[in-house]
């Protein structure tokens, strides 16, 4: 008698759940608009594109017809390419932004990329993580809308206040602010304090603002310090910057009840010093005071 052999057929897992299409609409529309807050990082490069043979056309700068262009390595929402019902009711919780800008200031009109593209993102929940140099030429209406942000930057130079103050102005709505650094946080002490100055300086006499949440983040080794933990952090690791610190935030306090913005008080040290650097010699500064 022939053995017979009984095969054995595996189906595979069913992925995802297949009765979805079934649900009652009211389910379908409940799920998809959960999963169109479901909150993400999104990565935002900026770079200025230019016509061709612009250089030796003689034209200033100030009127080349260059566009700013930003583009993310994330993927587009899954919920907007789920079906035609997700996509339509996440449109009104995704908005269209960070579309390619041309100069404003050029008669010129010649396409150097396709202008039609843009991000879907959704400010009330969603992460952006860009350069100094892309935040500094987003639209300041975006600008406006964003909460969180991680900001890649190095920049602790000559015009701190200044640059930094036109930077964040107008971002009242941001809750969280995390500077990722490739500098060694203490080379950030001092200006930690100043960076929350800037906010307070402009946002502090609107009703209803709430200071935001501000980490400086060591790109190398990953550690961070905040504005509340700055003070311990310099103590333990940094003990020559720790009486600078002492003595910032002692005269950011008498600054504060005097009505001085912190903005003039390294104005004035800059005139009587004569120095240009903020990170310069702090001690020195505020003894002057």
């Amino acid at each position: 008698m022939e053995d017979v052999k009984t095969a054995v057929v595996h189906h595979p897992s069913p992925v995802g759940f297949p009765f979805f299409s079934r649900l009652p609409a009211e389910i379908k529309v409940r799920v998809f608009n959960l999963a169109a807050l479901a909150p993400r990082i999104i990565h935002v490069q900026w770079e200025r594109l230019y016509p061709e043979n612009y250089i030796g056309s003689g034209i200033p700068y100030e009127e080349i017809a260059w566009v700013d262009k930003f583009t993310s390595r994330d993927p587009v929402p899954a919920v907007l390419q789920t079906c035609h019902l997700a996509r339509q009711l996440s449109q009104d919780v995704y908005t269209k932004a960070f579309r390619p800008r041309r100069n404003p200031d050029s008669a010129e009109a010649i396409p150097v990329c396709d202008e039609s593209r843009y991000l879907w993102v959704n400010f009330e929940v969603d992460k952006f993580r860009m350069s100094y140099y892309t935040l500094r030429d987003t639209l300041a209406a975006e600008k406006a809308q964003i909460r969180e942000l991680v900001l890649e930057a190095d920049y602790i130079g000559e015009e701190f206040m200044a640059d930094y103050t036109e930077l964040f102005t107008g971002m009242k709505s941001l809750k969280t602010l995390d500077v990722v650094t490739e500098l060694e946080l203490r080379k950030w002490a001092g200006e930690l304090d100043a960076l929350w100055g800037i906010f307070e300086d402009l946002f502090a006499s609107e009703e209803g603002w709430k200071h935001s949440e501000i980490n400086i983040i060591e790109a190398k080794t990953g550690d961070t310090m905040g504005y509340l933990n700055e003070e311990r952090w310099l103590k333990k690791f940094a003990a020559d910057r720790y009486e600078k610190l002492v003595l910032s935030r002692q005269d950011r306090n008498n600054a504060a009840r005097e009505h001085v913005s912190h903005r003039e008080r390294f104005a004035t040290f800059r005139e009587s010093s004569g120095r240009g650097r903020i990170e310069d010699d702090r001690l020195t500064w505020r003894k002057s005071l």
